[in-house]
């Protein structure tokens, strides 16, 4: 899950494919760590296959015919898996993750942004932190977080205030000899 977040946070991937790889983890897990007997019919994982199936204009062939006859390919239409047949759904979505996730790779390689430039002193990255701590704030108020997720950001926001006054009035610099 934290290649996921990663992948997430880096614009590598969409909200949705961030949560259908998430559930995919969890029947994972399901499957891994349950010591009970557990199928795809199981009331949990067959929810939770419903919910990770993609939308049917989304979903990929499994068989294309060797000849296509451009007058035909309008009747040429994709088997989608039975809707009631969890782990059909479940092979569905997977083989549409893995689509999706080779489109993504091949986006994120042919429109590779430049290297980022690099920081200049201190107070650029902790800024930068800063902005992202301030912002995370401001939602987990709007959202009612809790008053202890508030508060340790709050604090976060003050610390990194206090790096970024004294990195960017030079307090890394060494002092001038004379």
């Amino acid at each position: 899950m934290s290649r996921v977040k990663m992948a997430f946070l880096l614009g590598l991937i969409d909200e949705s494919e961030r949560k259908r790889l998430a559930l995919v983890a969890k029947i994972r897990n399901e499957f891994a760590h349950l010591v009970q007997d557990l199928s795809f019919n199981s009331a949990r994982v067959a929810d939770r296959c419903r919910e990770l199936s993609p939308p049917t204009e989304l979903v990929p062939p499994r068989y294309v015919p060797e000849i296509l006859e451009l007058e035909k390919l309008h009747e040429f239409k994709t088997p989608l898996a039975d809707r009631d047949d969890p782990r059909a759904l479940f092979e569905e979505a997977t083989l549409f993750l893995v689509y999706v996730l080779k489109g993504r790779l091949a986006q994120a390689k042919s429109r590779r942004p430049d290297s980022p430039p690099p920081f200049k002193n201190a107070a650029e990255p902790a800024g930068e932190y800063l902005a992202h701590a301030m912002v995370a704030k401001r939602r987990a108020i709007e959202n009612n977080h809790p008053q202890e997720e508030i508060a340790e950001l709050t604090d976060l926001v003050a610390k990194l205030a206090n790096i970024v006054v004294f990195a960017a009035a030079g307090a890394n610099k060494s002092a001038p000899t004379g």
